[in-house]
């Protein structure tokens, strides 16, 4: 509690970043909600009137998660260990410090407070469900010694998925490529390797952030789809790994073994066999961590103290990310410079801000990793447009119209974007210009 306190209490005077500012309510002045109020709201993410309360909230889960680990398994000096690291683990910061990703502490928390008083089991799940998906297979931990405690959660699974998953399930899948939403023998390789991602960035979390590179575009572009199909050494290495845990279970099932087991079982989940979310997030690590650091906690000691030293180092070097929705943005683009997504958002932000200048520059950026990117052209070709460059407009919203094609979801854009092209050639004709191919990006603006 006290490192946890210690670690986190200056994100106590931070803003919200991309969805907690969605949820911001502006109360009139003079005017602050009751406390009850504000928690009910907080916790529900219905909307936010306090910042500095929001983070507490969000940092007080979080560190009673880190309790109630060390009391899971067995409030021993390895539960200790466990806890410190789970609590320090920069990958968890998606659960711990971002106020929006709060439901999958909270439903931790309750998978937790279910493993704790077994009694309880099927109840105490029900709300860890209902906050996050994450905690499905949770039940299928007792599937060896307790199978009757799995049989009598399991019709409370399938309540909450067809009454509050599945719904949300089906419009994902709508709004995604047939790829990613339907699940093949090949789709092994996929979720083998993404595994193995999941379980290196869990171990050693070296760049953290809300956009990931790895497996972006899969199911998208099919020259990347191509690409991730492929048995590369990261897929063997993924397959060794596997063979090594499914051969230590069998003979030598020691506390170690079977915390990596089930960190394997919860994060299995989210390795793409079937994607309707975001194809890597380190919200869904949150508790499946709890198990790979009760492994970890089983390492010699200077071994554990050295990755705790690591975590420390890592989280006070990212944490500032969450100051306020710029500083969010831009250490997204600075951790992963080769992600145009990043660099778009980054853009996107500084164009809100009135730094039109600036985001041009970032922008062009981020085309120069993806030539043809929906996005990037129509916000630079928009902004051209209204600052009359209409030759340098059509060029780029050219190049958005052409970006659909590789995007699906950006497919009903499309009549947008050709009203814009319209637009551009009406007025160069009617202008008088000289339309030519444009080589390379001139900022027409100055930065601000």
């Amino acid at each position: 509690m006290v490192v946890g306190i210690l670690v986190f209490h200056k994100s106590w005077k931070y803003k919200g970043v991309i969805d907690d500012v969605i949820q911001w309510k502006q109360l009139p002045q003079g005017q602050r909600e009751k406390w009850w109020e504000m928690f009910h709201s907080t916790i529900r993410g219905k909307h936010y009137t306090d910042w500095v309360f929001a983070h507490k909230l969000t940092t007080c889960i979080h560190l009673v998660n880190c309790v109630l680990i060390w009391v899971l398994f067995g409030r021993t000096q390895i539960a200790f260990a466990a806890a410190l690291l789970f609590c320090v683990n920069p990958s968890n910061t998606q659960g711990g410090v971002w106020i929006s990703g709060k439901g999958y502490a909270l439903s931790c928390m309750f998978a937790l407070l279910s493993l704790i008083f077994i009694q309880w089991f099927p109840l105490l799940i029900l709300p860890s469900l209902l906050f996050a998906s994450t905690a499905l297979l949770v039940p299928c931990i007792f599937l060896v010694k307790q199978p009757h405690l799995y049989f009598l959660t399991l019709p409370l699974i399938l309540y909450v998925y067809y009454t509050r998953v599945h719904a949300s399930v089906k419009t994902r899948m709508g709004q995604s490529t047939t790829t990613l939403r339907t699940f093949s023998v090949r789709k092994v390789i996929v979720g083998v390797k993404t595994y193995m991602y999941y379980l290196c960035h869990s171990v050693f979390p070296r760049r953290i952030a809300m956009f990931h590179t790895f497996i972006r575009f899969f199911g998208m572009r099919v020259s990347e789809t191509e690409y991730w199909y492929s048995m590369s050494p990261l897929f063997w290495c993924g397959c060794g790994t596997l063979y090594l845990l499914v051969t230590n279970v069998i003979h030598n099932p020691t506390a170690f073994v079977w915390g990596w087991l089930a960190y394997t079982l919860l994060v299995g989940m989210w390795c793409n066999f079937i994607t309707i979310q975001q194809t890597i997030g380190e919200r869904y690590l949150y508790l499946p961590n709890v198990f790979l650091m009760f492994a970890l906690a089983h390492l010699p000691p200077i071994l554990v103290f050295g990755l705790l030293v690591y975590y420390i180092v890592q989280l006070c070097r990212i944490l500032p990310q969450y100051k306020d929705a710029m500083s969010f943005f831009r250490h997204n683009a600075s951790e992963f410079p080769d992600c145009a997504d990043a660099w778009n958002s980054y853009g996107a932000e500084l164009w809100s801000a009135q730094r039109i200048g600036s985001a041009m520059d970032v922008w062009q950026q981020g085309i120069t990793l993806r030539e043809k990117d929906f996005k990037l052209a129509n916000n630079i070709g928009g902004t051209l447009m209204g600052v009359g460059n209409w030759v340098g407009a059509l060029h780029y919203l050219e190049m958005a119209r052409d970006g659909c094609v590789y995007e699906s979801r950006e497919v009903e854009y499309i009549p947008v974007v050709l009203q814009k092209i319209e637009q551009c050639r009406e007025e160069i004709k009617r202008r008088g210009l000289q339309v030519a191919p444009i080589v390379q990006y001139i900022p027409i603006v100055s930065n601000s």
